[in-house]
């Protein structure tokens, strides 16, 4: 199995254990013969693998940089965590739509209502800006900082239905393997929301960098360049860090960019285009002379480890981590590297000057512009003719999701293998 499989098998597995233990201990009652019936069953079954979802969910959540290589790169490991927490979820609800409701009117009962009412609305404020239906994804979608500060909150939820657990009769108390393993697990993911909550933020390792520049390249983008105040961060080129700037209110929680420079350099480079609050408040206001801190790197996209005959695509400001392999090439690589840089125009093109240079420095490289302006979109065909037979390439993307998931689309109807396809979604939401 490779091994960016392995995290997602062993949620699975992890998430097995409660039906074979219900199915091995068979737990019953001896004191309430009317809880020994098939949808007390069936309720409890949904609550005890919902819990163990939802730990997964947490300890996901935790960005623990030593879980990326098992999940294929922090990008696929919070999919997983969103995936898992919605599955979870749906556990919940399953389980208050089965169980039967002789002794609904009790404290822990109300205790476990309040808790899956509270995330129902967490996961609709989290699903808002995918919602179809334009007057309710308007009113619902928070800015990305305030709907952060909401998601903190899932942990208390998940505190309550454990609490609620305690407080309510059921059959899995009845089974010590059973009730061992799933409040055990929940145990640990409390104690992990906790500390993610509460402690982190003093004792997680940030890079403390200065801000020594800020080249705004055209109306959107701007080059941050940050210096080390003591050991600088490492990084393998087309890695992703998280930076905020604690002395600045509105640029103080932390976002994800890709690093555009190459580990070799004696500062960090980031280009970073506006496309919210964040982004937008950084490009007007963001000094030289600003403390900044960093957090990672994050990453798994290695060009490197893939085969021969490569096609890069950058869509827009998606150029950065081919910028920053490109600003780390070698003499005498065994690749083939086919680069399509798609923009509207040749002025949205940053940096093409500096890739048509490492083209002419490196035959391995072949950078191509597309302007959708005067070319037209980019498509598979178009790169085909370029590059030749699509047989064993290895493509990487970067660009608008519309773009890459268009793209992927169509690679796999040119025969390019998922195995064969490699991007990154920086959809932390």
């Amino acid at each position: 199995m490779q091994k960016k499989l392995i995290g997602n098998a062993a949620i699975v597995i992890l998430a097995f254990i409660p039906l074979a233990l219900w199915v091995t201990t068979n737990p019953t009652s001896h004191l309430h013969e009317e809880m020994n019936n098939n949808l007390q069953r069936v309720g409890e079954y949904f609550a005890t693998t919902a819990l163990v979802l939802f730990s997964c969910a947490i300890v996901l959540s935790t960005r623990a940089p030593f879980l990326e290589p098992f999940f294929g790169g922090l990008d696929k490991m919070y999919m997983t965590h969103k995936r898992t927490a919605l599955t979870g979820f749906t556990c919940i609800l399953l389980h208050f739509a089965i169980i039967p409701k002789d002794d609904f009117f009790t404290p822990g009962s109300y205790m476990g209502l309040a808790a899956m009412l509270g995330m129902l609305v967490l996961i609709v404020l989290t699903l808002a800006p995918r919602l179809p239906i334009p007057f309710l994804r308007w009113p619902l979608s928070l800015p990305y900082h305030q709907w952060k500060l909401t998601h903190k909150f899932v942990g208390v939820f998940f505190i309550m239905g454990l609490l609620h657990s305690f407080n309510v009769e059921h059959l899995t108390q009845e089974s010590a393997p059973l009730d061992l393993y799933t409040r055990g697990m929940a145990g640990v993911a409390a104690v992990i929301y906790v500390y993610q909550a509460f402690l982190s933020g003093f004792v997680r390792r940030k890079h403390a960098y200065t801000v020594e520049a800020v080249n705004r390249l055209n109306g959107t983008v701007a080059e941050v360049v940050l210096k080390p105040n003591a050991a600088k961060l490492k990084h393998h080129a087309g890695q992703f860090l998280f930076i905020h700037f604690p002395t600045e209110k509105k640029l103080s929680e932390p976002h994800p960019f890709t690093i555009s420079s190459a580990p070799k350099e004696d500062t960090v480079r980031l280009s970073i285009k506006t496309s919210g609050d964040f982004t937008g408040h950084l490009h007007e206001t963001l000094q030289p002379g600003t403390a900044a801190r960093l957090e990672g790197p994050y990453g798994q996209l290695n060009y490197k480890h893939a085969g021969r005959k490569q096609i890069w695509v950058a869509g827009g400001i998606g150029v950065t981590p081919f910028l920053s392999w490109a600003r780390d090439f070698e003499s005498g690589s065994r690749h083939e590297i086919y680069f399509y840089y798609s923009v509207r125009t040749k002025e949205d093109a940053l940096f093409w000057e500096e890739l048509e240079n490492a083209g002419k420095r490196f035959p391995f490289f072949k950078p191509k512009l597309f302007c959708s302006n005067t070319d037209g979109r980019l498509t598979v065909e178009k790169m085909a003719a370029g590059a030749g037979l699509l047989a064993d390439v290895d493509v990487f993307m970067c660009g608008p999701l519309p773009m890459t998931m268009g793209l992927a689309q169509q690679f796999r109807a040119a025969g390019v293998p998922d195995s064969r396809l490699h991007f990154e979604e920086f959809n932390f939401r």
